[in-house]
């Protein structure tokens, strides 16, 4: 009887064994799959986003200015002129919301510029013009001065060695800053105007040379006798700084010439006389060696006259001279 009981429970062990074994695969057949590319998704999901990197202000570097001037200023206390400094610097960036400021001592003085102001001249060079104004040397003289009464012919006579101007840049993407040498000048200060001047009709204000070594360079201006009587010029002179040397700059001489217009001279003029009768025109010629250690010369020569046996001077209009060895690539010259 017992051996018949456990023939009988055997079968009914493996029944169970079986409904179990059908239960668990269902169970996992029911659980839900992973749906391909999940571990991926999770994994760009909780990483960081990728890093954009802003774009570098370049920096402002002295050797990309074209300064060093050698420069010669004579005029009275009202004097005010230019001088234009090259720069090569990306024009984009200055288009972009970007302001220049210039500031030196006097009688340089200081300025402002939007980018957009600044434009883009020879082998894309940028020009910035920096203010002189003699009325900003007042400072230097005593309080007490009567300019109406100075005997002397000047009031000043003053050599500037290694100036400078700090020239800064604000821009979205930040900003820089550097100290450009701008040479070596001379600044005659006169105490006044003589009352009876020649007119000046024209003149050359710039010579830009794109070779290096010796040149000749020639400040030309065009005058008119107003007078009713004649006068002569006698000289277009300047000074240099005392330490520098004297064949840096060398006069050859000086020359007048008749013409239709300042574009006559010297091509197709004939060398005249230095003088000037009542109403008559003459193209003077200041013709210049400039040596290759001069990359820039500006002159506001003195232009010394008689009028009816008495000698005087008035300033001569503005000059510059600038050397361009390279093209500023920056800006698609080359």
């Amino acid at each position: 009887m017992k051996a018949n009981r456990k023939v009988i429970l055997l079968p009914f062990f493996l029944l169970l064994i079986l409904l179990a074994g059908i239960a668990v695969r269902e169970h996992v057949e029911d659980s839900p799959k992973e749906e391909p590319g999940q571990e991926k998704y999770l994994e760009e999901a909780t990483s960081q986003p990728p890093t954009v990197q802003k774009p570098e202000l370049p920096p402002i570097l002295p050797e990309d200015f074209m300064g060093g001037f050698i420069g010669y200023v004579y005029g009275p206390m009202n004097t005010t002129g230019y001088v234009s400094l090259y720069w090569c610097y990306p024009k984009e960036i200055l288009n972009a919301s970007a302001a220049v400021s210039i500031s030196s001592h006097s009688p340089f003085e200081g300025i402002d510029y939007r980018g957009d102001e600044i434009s883009t001249t020879y082998r894309g060079y940028l020009r910035l013009l920096i203010p002189i104004n003699f009325s900003k040397l007042s400072d230097s003289f005593p309080k007490d001065m009567d300019f109406q009464n100075v005997s002397a012919s000047l009031i000043m006579d003053m050599d500037y060695y290694d100036a400078s101007a700090r020239i800064g840049l604000t821009t979205p993407l930040g900003s820089e800053t550097a100290r450009v040498n701008l040479g070596n000048w001379t600044f005659n200060v006169a105490k006044g105007l003589p009352e009876t001047m020649p007119n000046v009709t024209a003149y050359r204000n710039e010579d830009v040379s794109f070779e290096w070594g010796i040149h000749e360079v020639g400040y030309v201006v065009g005058l008119y006798n107003p007078a009713s009587i004649p006068m002569e010029i006698l000289n277009i002179s300047f000074e240099l700084p005392d330490l520098l040397p004297r064949e840096w700059v060398v006069v050859k001489n000086i020359s007048a010439y008749k013409g239709n217009s300042i574009y006559d001279v010297p091509e197709r003029a004939e060398p005249s006389d230095m003088g000037l009768k009542p109403g008559e025109v003459k193209y003077f010629v200041l013709s210049l060696e400039v040596h290759p250690q001069v990359k820039g010369l500006f002159l506001q020569p003195r232009i010394v006259y008689s009028l009816n046996g008495t000698i005087y001077a008035m300033p001569g209009p503005p000059f510059q001279y600038t050397v361009m060895e390279g093209a500023c690539a920056h800006n698609g010259a080359g």
